[in-house]
């Protein structure tokens, strides 16, 4: 598309107008790449680990991923929900060194028309696929790259994909 943009202001207007015209739309197209919202999709999971996967802490990352995967939906819509409410608690630190809390309130009439989570049924939802970010992580030794196999080994005998982005 940056390409067609350039060739055509280029061919219509003069070279330098051109050029500024296509370095101006893939300007555009970066930022809006940038600020597009992340779509949210059940049975996907994503997990940034933020160490050097070494023999000292392989196991503990193997026994995260399981966690993941073992964890029932209900009990993740309760995180989820515990998460908003320490959102919603903000800490303010101003410079006498007091700490100021505040708390958004909800009013008793929208908790009676919201029907609780143990009320309604949910569908458990299946990890279909494990997203592992490891752009954080700097360094991967033999036992950390075993480890990862390992994952990605168990994890495909229970029909879950699993994948790897920004690797070191």
């Amino acid at each position: 598309a940056i390409f067609v943009v350039s060739f055509a202001a280029t061919v219509l207007y003069d070279v330098i107008e051109g050029l500024m015209i296509g370095v101006c739309f893939a300007a555009a197209l970066l930022v809006y790449a940038i600020l597009r919202d992340a779509a949210i999709s059940e049975g996907i999971c994503c997990v940034r680990f933020s160490a050097p996967l070494v023999y000292i802490n392989a196991e503990h990352f193997k026994k995260n991923i399981e966690e993941i995967v073992r964890l029932p939906a209900l009990e993740r819509r309760r995180r989820e929900d515990e998460n908003e409410r320490e959102k919603s608690l903000r800490s303010s630190r101003h410079e006498s060194g007091t700490t100021l809390r505040s708390i958004k309130i909800i009013p008793p009439e929208s908790l009676e028309k919201k029907p609780s989570l143990a009320s309604t049924k949910h569908e458990p939802v299946r990890v279909r696929a494990i997203v592992i970010d490891l752009s954080t992580v700097p360094h991967i030794d033999v036992t950390g790259a075993k480890c990862l196999i390992e994952i990605f080994n168990e994890q495909h005998s229970k029909d879950v994909s699993v994948l790897c982005a920004a690797a070191p």
